[in-house]
């Protein structure tokens, strides 16, 4: 069986993030929403949600519940949840324009060219005054104190030193401080097998990596910020209940625009 979230409902997250929209009258397209993780708020009309996710499992698991939802099987490659899908398949062709695209922790299991590639592809699906909303986990990221048990020992605690210390768990011999001292200062990194990790253009992706059980990636804020100049940036709602988890920040995006001579526009950057 392909892989099916237990995780909870992620509209939340993006209604703080963009500023409460009225989600009962929008059009969404949840990519890699899995079972429907942005429609099970219940807020959004059942009829005007997408769902694109590469799990064939958990996009039936949806359809059951939701049967007036739109269900759609992207068969990508992807090592941990389609590993017989095709490589580089782009995203099909869904008919329609959407007022918000969703992607919740979704490029935090990509290798950044992926990313780049797939955020290009979602912005044309967007209506004119649409905007594409998706998370990333910054590895330095501090978070508050006595955030978890897990983190006593650490300070500062961040995003980074949670990951590693849950992957202690299954692996006491996992050097935590020698890997944190590795990242320190570095802009992406990749996490692979809970055990190795490795730093920016070191990063050989998973499919030069061979059998791997998990791969977890993480950027900062001024990367995205680099990557992506005219994005609006924003850290985790301090009002936002993770249940003890790591901290995603939000990439936003309106629709790419172009200019009489094929150009895109320059827009500014705003990174509260």
């Amino acid at each position: 069986m392909s892989f099916i979230s237990a995780a909870p409902e992620h509209l939340s997250y993006y209604d703080l993030q963009l500023d409460h929209p009225h989600w009962e009258q929008a059009t969404v397209l949840d990519f890699g929403g899995n079972r429907g993780n942005a429609l099970m708020a219940g807020r959004i009309k059942e009829s005007n949600y997408w769902c694109v996710d590469v799990s064939w499992d958990a996009i039936e698991h949806g359809r059951r519940d939701y049967p007036e939802a739109h269900w759609i099987f992207y068969d990508r490659y992807n090592f941990e949840f389609n590993p017989t899908g095709i490589s580089d398949l782009p995203i099909p062709d869904l008919g329609r324009k959407f007022d918000y695209i969703l992607a919740f922790s979704v490029f935090t299991h990509t290798h950044e060219a992926e990313m780049i590639e797939l955020v290009k592809e979602l912005r044309q699906l967007l209506a004119e005054n649409g905007r594409l909303a998706f998370t990333f986990l910054d590895p330095h990221y501090v978070l508050p104190g006595d955030y978890n048990p897990l983190l006593r020992h650490h300070h500062p605690q961040t995003n980074l030193s949670w990951r590693l210390e849950r992957a202690r768990g299954v692996n006491p011999d996992l050097p935590v401080q020698q890997l944190l001292s590795k990242a320190a200062g570095a802009d992406w990194c990749a996490l692979i097998d809970n055990r190795e990790l490795y730093l920016g253009q070191d990063d050989p992706g998973i499919r030069k990596t061979g059998i791997a059980s998990s791969y977890r990636t993480f950027c900062t804020a001024r990367y995205i910020s680099r990557i992506f100049p005219e994005a609006t940036i924003l850290a985790c709602p301090e009002g936002f209940d993770t249940q003890g988890m790591d901290r995603h920040h939000c990439c936003v995006l309106k629709a790419r625009k172009e200019n009489a001579v094929g150009m895109q526009e320059s827009k500014e950057m705003v990174t509260p």
